[in-house]
């Protein structure tokens, strides 16, 4: 996840030489652990939550939202996303990254007022599907505040505050404008299943 302030930001230059080579910031890694009891009771609580939720025939989001790890350590990792520029965020699966992360930037106004938070995904379907899901929990249409942008179908809007895009995609646009001047917060969803070849 990188914090996009200006150009020159995620660069340090290395040697004296007006030629000198530049090289990436290590990025700061943060670790959120849960013990395997904990990620069971977790689950079981979700279960739970959907069983009852199925009988009323309404699901109340926000209490799911409330019950996530990601949103139980939001005070800790907001520290650390404003202490770093870049930040890798290492988590369990289901835990909430995909979609409380990006919520958290834009309430807590890391993302600023006119920014956007770019999120991208290795797949098609995890765009669309994970943008109508956060939609849904705020509440809001998918195109308006939440949107996504894959080939051949872009759901946006001049409203729009979270996009959710494929690589492909951020890359396209990258090519129009280098420094993504578009986006507040750059976030690489799902970078462990990158390959060279990507």
């Amino acid at each position: 996840m990188g914090v996009h302030d200006n150009a020159d930001s995620k660069y340090i230059v290395i040697g004296n030489s007006s030629f000198s080579k530049l090289a990436s910031k290590r990025p700061t890694t943060v670790v959120f652990n849960e013990s395997s009891s904990k990620i069971q009771k977790y689950e079981d609580n979700q279960q739970n939550i959907q069983a009852e939720n199925a009988d009323k025939g309404n699901i109340n989001l926000q209490q799911q939202r409330k019950s996530l790890p990601v949103y139980k350590l939001r005070k800790r990792l907001l520290e650390e996303i404003r202490r770093n520029s870049t930040l890798i965020i290492i988590g369990e699966t289901g835990s909430g990254k995909t979609t409380q992360i990006p919520q958290l930037l834009l309430s807590s106004g890391i993302a600023g007022s006119s920014g956007c938070v770019g999120v991208t995904q290795p797949r098609r379907v995890a765009a669309v599907s994970v943008a109508r899901r956060v939609a849904l929990e705020q509440g809001v249409e998918t195109g308006k505040l939440v949107g996504y942008c894959v080939r051949f179908e872009d759901v946006t809007s001049s409203q729009t505050r979270i996009k959710y895009l494929t690589d492909g995609m951020m890359v396209r646009e990258a090519m129009t404008d280098e420094i993504l001047s578009d986006y507040s917060v750059v976030i690489l969803d799902e970078a462990h299943e990158r390959s060279g070849a990507d």
